[in-house]
């Protein structure tokens, strides 16, 4: 195996291990020799595509490949033209690569991945087709000018008043026929008081005439909001468990974010922050938040955002030495912080025929990475990928919970349950503009190889 100077990343796309005997298999089979199984040990999973409107399509072709504890392929599966794929899972599988090659290559590892139901896998197309759009045009004369000032939200539409008797937007929606959710709407004034309420876009009508009196809900401070130690807060309300619905941010050091309990259901705050970290000579971009949930009076429990400047590098640039050695490679981000629940990799870029590809590599705070195969047409694919990214994160959530609980959360879709929700993230990005070599003294060299076999930037 090659080795690639500080940023290693095809060692994790293990495109160099050239295949290692995978075998592939007809679409919907198992692979030519059956892989040992009991009964209860099966890989089920849908495969849909989402476009501008959050509509879904069933994807076929879908690849699923299940890799035993050294990262070879023990059984190869492809969606059927639902979007299915309901299968045996070898007893020596241990991890799970999905990986979407329409438009792009778009791949996610689930290392120590449960057995049985995988959920639904959802990739954005980017797309409006099949979605129905116009302009609404909605009549705010009755109120724009006794609210000079305020600002009026309509969905992720944004106003501020000053007199104008209409506003418009563009409504994109599932049908011709608006089969749409409500639409939230906010007016909040200058003083950061506000009301909100819900415009019915279920007809066929293209203008609406808004009153005062269809603002009903009044809004709540999120406690503090507005002085918490973030660069932004934003308060989301949900119109059900799937939708979400009112968002609005804190203006900061003046007004509250905002939230509005009569409507909403599972109120939470975010709080978010960025900024450049250089450390060991290489600059960084970092990000951080925290996700928690908000009473219907507005008290939150002690929030901060997980501190970057030197937060976790020294995890990472563990992980990054690790790397210049062969596979597997260790990682341990479990003591970064309370709760710590997953760590993740990504990999961004563009394929051969340049469409933006990437690849997740997500497992336990605690583990390791092992050289892991493809069948051999996708690691062609995979060896053609210009890497331009590479990202390191990691996720708490509440107290802690085990990898295995938090993969039932993701594929249910319910990560939002706690009593004390609070969900932390942090990451940190590394592309092909630093300047490298300047890792640290062992890792220094004169010219570094990026992210692929003997490509140099």
């Amino acid at each position: 195996m090659k080795k690639l100077g500080i940023f290693p990343v095809a060692l994790l796309l293990t495109a160099c291990g050239g295949g290692g005997g995978s075998s592939e298999t007809p679409q919907d089979t198992t692979p030519s020799q059956p892989p040992v199984t009991t009964p209860s040990q099966r890989i089920s999973l849908t495969a849909v595509s989402y476009n501008a409107c959050n509509v879904e399509s069933p994807l076929a072709g879908v690849d699923a490949v299940l890799q035993d504890s050294a990262g070879q392929v023990v059984a190869h599966y492809q969606t059927d033209s639902q979007g299915h794929i309901d299968g045996a899972w070898p007893t020596s599988a241990k991890h799970l690569t999905v990986v979407n090659t329409y438009n792009g290559l778009r791949a996610f590892t689930t290392l120590d991945a449960n057995a049985g139901d995988q959920g639904t896998i959802r990739f954005s197309s980017g797309s409006r087709e099949g979605c129905s759009c116009h302009y609404i045009t909605v009549d705010v004369s009755a109120f724009a000018s006794s609210n000079y000032g305020a600002k009026l939200l309509l969905g992720s539409s944004s106003y501020t008043l000053s007199g104008q008797s209409t506003v418009s937007f563009n409504s994109c929606s599932r049908s011709a026929s608006l089969n749409a959710l409500p639409l939230d709407i906010q007016l909040i004034d200058t003083d950061g008081t506000a009301k909100a309420g819900k415009l019915d876009l279920n007809a066929s009508a293209e203008q609406f005439v808004l009153n005062q009196d269809d603002f009903t809900a009044p809004g709540v401070e999120v406690a503090g909001s507005q002085y918490f130690n973030a660069d932004e807060v934003t308060a989301r309300g949900a119109l059900d468990d799937a939708h979400s619905g009112w968002s609005n941010s804190a203006e900061m050091g003046f007004t509250a974010a905002l939230i509005y309990p009569a409507l909403s259901q599972n109120n939470l705050v975010n709080l978010s922050s960025s900024e450049q970290v250089p450390a060991d000579g290489i600059i960084a971009k970092g990000s951080a938040s925290t996700w928690a949930k908000v009473a219907v009076d507005g008290s939150v429990n002690e929030l901060r955002v997980p501190e970057l400047g030197q937060a976790f590098w020294g995890s990472i640039l563990a992980v990054l030495q690790d790397m210049e050695g062969d596979p597997p490679y260790f990682y341990d981000f479990s003591t970064e912080a309370q709760g710590v629940t997953t760590f993740s990799t990504t990999i961004d870029g563009v394929d051969a025929n340049g469409d933006y590809s990437y690849w997740q590599i997500s497992g336990p705070a605690k583990g390791e990475i092992p050289d892991l195969y493809l069948p051999t047409t996708l690691e062609n694919q995979f060896e053609q990928l210009e890497v331009q990214e590479l990202e390191f994160s990691v996720i708490a959530y509440g107290d802690g919970i085990s990898w295995a609980d938090w993969q039932n959360k993701q594929h249910s879709g319910n990560t939002a349950d706690l009593e004390n929700y609070r969900l932390q993230h942090a990451s940190f990005t590394f592309t092909n503009s630093v300047t490298a070599g300047k890792l640290s003294q062992s890792l220094r060299q004169p010219q570094v190889m990026w992210f692929g076999r003997g490509k140099t930037k």
